[in-house]
């Protein structure tokens, strides 16, 4: 759909040419902070992250966390209890799409082009299975699911077209052994 619609406006399969760079932003005390560097780019991102961190941690401890969980676990029993239903789905809905719309820019900025081939089937495919495989559970599951496929990745790339095959085979694999993700592996010790 991007690539053939709206061309003039989205730029078809081209995709966005010249995003440019954010505007340098002025911290009283610490002077400007120029974003020409990859370390500057990099000290933004783990800022956001530790935010984003930070507001979801709160959010799942909080009454909406609870309601959430209610509506994950069992909908109709949460809908039988008095919980609007569609309001609380499309809060999740809002508050996903705003996290991701934030991802979304500093992707942009820092790639300075976006074409429609870098949000393809297989890269959301990818993103499913890391966060099943590190547990859907908490805020924290999706982050260590990520960072180890991501790591696993480069010794699994000389398998080349073969490599989704063996995410996926390690997908049913934590499905049937640990049906809560890496993020339960502590909890089955114990």
């Amino acid at each position: 759909i991007l690539g053939n619609f709206w061309i003039p406006i989205l730029g078809g399969y081209r995709g966005l040419l010249g995003i440019p760079r954010p505007a340098p932003i002025s911290i009283p005390g610490l002077g400007k902070l120029e974003f020409e560097s990859e370390v500057t780019y990099y000290y933004i991102v783990l800022l956001v992250v530790i935010i984003t961190i930070l507001v979801l941690y709160r959010l799942e401890r909080s009454r909406f966390g609870l309601v959430f969980n209610a509506i994950r676990d069992a909908d109709i029993l949460a809908e039988s209890v008095g919980i609007n239903l569609m309001k609380y789905k499309l809060l999740c809905f809002v508050v996903g799409g705003f996290f991701a719309g934030v991802a979304g820019s500093l992707f942009a900025h820092y790639q300075r082009i976006i074409t429609p081939y870098d949000f393809d089937v297989h890269s959301g495919i990818l993103m499913i299975i890391y966060v099943v495989v590190g547990g859907m559970t908490t805020v924290f599951g999706p982050m260590i699911g990520t960072t180890i496929l991501r790591l696993l990745g480069h010794p699994l790339r000389q398998f080349g077209m073969y490599e989704t095959m063996l995410l996926g085979i390690l997908l049913i694999l934590i499905l049937l052994f640990l049906p809560g993700g890496l993020i339960s592996i502590p909890e089955r010790i114990t």
